[in-house]
């Protein structure tokens, strides 16, 4: 059986999972003619049925985020920030090229409290 990981910082054995909607990031080629876009959060959202992804690039987050401890606290305070910069000091040391990652980091933590559909659950 595979071992979880922190959706956040990739660290091991998660203990809770954030309940979210599945999206989807991809450009405007990848909406079907005359589909409506609504603005919420200050995002364009679509209705899945409208999206035509077999020849777009996309970023899919398919269900629920789990955190571990640290990475929970900090969700749990509301420190959008100190998150990003937590799982990006993470990241770079890992692999130096992801010095250039931070804003795609941030706005992909941002879009989890836009997906996020309820109270974390302790995993067991």
């Amino acid at each position: 059986m595979p071992t979880l990981i922190c959706d956040f910082c990739s660290a091991p054995n998660p203990i809770m999972e954030y309940p979210c909607r599945s999206f989807g990031l991809t450009g405007e080629q990848a909406l079907k003619p005359d589909t409506p876009v609504t603005r919420q959060g200050g995002f364009q959202w679509a209705k899945e049925k409208d999206l035509c992804l077999s020849s777009a690039t996309t970023f899919q987050s398919l269900g629920s985020w789990a955190a571990c401890d640290a990475c929970h606290r900090l969700i749990d305070q509301g420190q959008i920030e100190a998150l990003t910069q937590r799982a990006f000091a993470i990241f770079r040391q890992k692999d130096p090229r992801l010095n250039q990652a931070l804003d795609d980091l941030r706005f992909t933590f941002l879009l989890f409290y836009e997906v996020r559909t309820g109270p974390p659950i302790p995993i067991p």
